[in-house]
């Protein structure tokens, strides 16, 4: 009874959550150090924004976990030199029975949500389908907000390298037994960043009040704005699936500025 009184709830998380898919390996935490590169860079974009065309974005390469789960699909399309973050979610869809797609501008250096789309419910489409036809209104709101599309995008390790300054992303979760399940879920989970000349920030912070499905957390990576300051970063979860296995894999994202916000600066 209690699954079925949480379904709406369950519907409704997994349509506005965030996630990303893709190639098939073994999923792990990304905690290695690199340095972050990408192709589009501040030196090689006009002064003055020129208004863009854009192609269909790829879908994000990640590493998924073996098992038995439905996954969601992520497309990064670019960034704005101010930090603004465009890109597609498909969510993983286990019990309406519709293609589920959203359209996302959101401000990194805030976690506001600029701008969102979806379609009218249908059982069938595609993220090409969708493209195509209502190319202008995407095209007209990219370029509202001056995004350049960024190619051949990379999920970056928790720990990375930014102008000689080293970073480290961190995740702190706590749970409690369910006991209808009779395992434990995730009820509290805390997100910050440390920076070894700046200090470290609170970057999310979040309690479950009434009901989780949450069975675990992973910080995946990050994206870094090639012509900015800021990073997206990517929480992996996994929630119990509607009345048991597959269980679903989805991703929240976090924008965070590099070089404002942090508190305990190290002394000099």
């Amino acid at each position: 009874m209690k699954l079925k009184l949480n379904y709406f709830f369950f519907v409704l998380l997994i349509g506005g959550l965030f996630s990303i898919s893709a190639c098939d390996s073994e999923e792990e935490e990304n905690t290695n150090e690199t340095e972050l590169t990408e192709e589009l860079s501040i030196d090689k974009i006009p002064k003055k924004y020129v208004m863009q065309d854009y192609l269909v974005p790829s879908e994000l390469n990640y590493n998924r976990q073996s098992g038995d789960f439905i996954y969601a699909k992520f497309h990064p399309i670019g960034w704005s030199q101010t930090g603004t973050f465009a890109y597609i979610v498909e969510p993983a869809d286990q019990a309406t029975g519709f293609y589920l797609f959203n359209f996302i501008l959101v401000d990194s250096n805030t976690d506001k949500v600029l701008w969102t789309w979806k379609p009218e419910e249908t059982e069938e489409g595609s993220i090409e389908l969708i493209w195509e036809t209502n190319y202008e209104l995407f095209k007209s709101y990219l370029n509202e907000y001056e995004i350049y599309q960024q190619q051949n995008i990379q999920l970056e390790t928790n720990n990375f390298t930014y102008l000689d300054n080293q970073y480290s992303i961190q995740l702190e979760t706590k749970t409690q037994e369910e006991p209808d399940y009779g395992f434990d879920v995730i009820t509290e989970t805390y997100i910050r960043l440390q920076s070894t000349s700046l200090g470290k920030k609170n970057v999310y912070a979040y309690v479950e009040k009434d009901y989780s499905q949450i069975l675990s957390v992973i910080v995946a990576g990050c994206l870094r704005n090639p012509l900015g300051d800021q990073i997206a970063i990517f929480t992996r979860y996994e929630m119990w699936g509607y009345e048991g296995p597959p269980n679903l894999i989805y991703f929240q994202i976090f924008g965070s500025s590099l070089s404002s916000g942090f508190e305990n600066k190290p002394a000099s």
